[in-house]
């Protein structure tokens, strides 16, 4: 198998893709945060992991 069909069968079977539009007429505000971010994935994993710890932190109360 070469590389790359090997690398689309990984793909395939162990990572998802979500797209996210922001308007740039309608949210300038946010695309520039965002843009200015090193790691644009990271810094939204971050965001959500920590959510998701608000979201536990409130089941337990």
């Amino acid at each position: 198998m070469a590389q790359t069909e090997y690398m689309a069968a990984y793909e395939k079977d162990n990572l998802r893709q979500i797209r996210l539009k922001i308007n740039r007429k309608t949210e300038p505000d946010l695309l520039a945060w965002i843009e200015k971010q090193n790691n644009i994935q990271g810094y939204i994993k971050r965001l959500i992991l920590e959510d998701m710890e608000r979201g536990k932190e409130n089941e337990d109360r």
